[in-house]
């Protein structure tokens, strides 16, 4: 895998280092502000990291909002939600063995089993891990959000760096 530079600053942006960043930054003296990172990382690497920071960036956002039946959440809780409302059925549609579980616990619940359904499906949705989702699936992700919060009337920052790396 190639080695790639990041430059970071302090509150943590990421940006790829050519070579007269590089030819910059040998000149300059050195700052406790900056500091250079060697990483294997490749372009979806990058692409990752970007879609990360947008995706909390967001979340932040939303915890914020005033509208009425969301008022008052977390973003823990707003995590949860999206990932119960988006990210699993992104999973289940593109993951057979996810998909299976999610049959499986249908079929609990049809059975009669309710509340046992309901507290397996708490447990697979906490355990559902946005750090599985391939690129494509954490953009269209990113992507569902981004509609949730435009029909809400939520406001979302967005560095349109950022944005055009994450949300392909």
């Amino acid at each position: 895998m190639k080695q790639a530079l990041l430059l970071r600053k302090l509150y943590d942006t990421l940006a790829p280092v050519d070579q007269d960043t590089l030819d910059w930054m040998s000149k300059q003296p050195i700052n406790e502000e900056f500091f250079v990172e060697v990483a294997d990382l490749s372009k979806a690497d990058i692409r990752r990291v970007c879609q990360n920071k947008l995706y909390w960036s967001w979340i932040a956002d939303i915890s914020q909002t005033d509208i009425n039946e969301y008022a008052g959440w977390t973003k823990d809780e707003w995590h949860v939600y999206f990932k119960k409302e988006y990210l699993s059925k992104i999973y289940e549609r593109d993951n057979t063995d996810y998909a299976i579980m999610m049959v499986t616990l249908r079929n609990v619940y049809r059975s009669g089993l309710q509340e046992e359904s309901k507290a397996m499906w708490e447990w697979v949705i906490n355990e559902t891990s946005t750090t599985k989702a391939k690129v494509k699936q954490f953009s269209e992700y990113l992507q569902d959000i981004e509609l949730f919060c435009h029909r809400k009337g939520i406001y979302l920052r967005t560095d349109p760096e950022i944005y055009k790396l994450a949300v392909k």
